[in-house]
């Protein structure tokens, strides 16, 4: 996949207008990131797949802007970026 923007490729784009895409793209990012994390709730059952490939299964119990915090034992949790989680039924 070529990206383009406004008929320019990347390589194209002057230092500004590569700033421009940067900001436009990380406040996309932001939104979906505030969005995802809306849809879950405290209590709610998750699980997320950890940096060794385990899967690590818990419960929410606060959800911030961005991350979700995780209890996944009486004396461990994790912070966890909201669109990284899943929820258990």
């Amino acid at each position: 996949m070529k990206i383009t923007v406004e008929g320019k490729s990347l390589s194209e784009l002057s230092s500004e207008e590569l700033k421009a895409v940067r900001l436009e793209l990380k406040a996309e990012y932001d939104y979906r990131i505030q969005e995802t994390a809306f849809l879950f709730r405290n209590g709610d059952q998750v699980e997320f797949d950890g940096r060794r490939g385990e899967v690590i299964r818990g419960h929410v119990e606060k959800v911030n802007q961005k991350t979700i915090i995780v209890r996944v034992s009486a004396d461990q949790k994790w912070k966890v970026t909201a669109t990284l989680l899943r929820k258990v039924n």
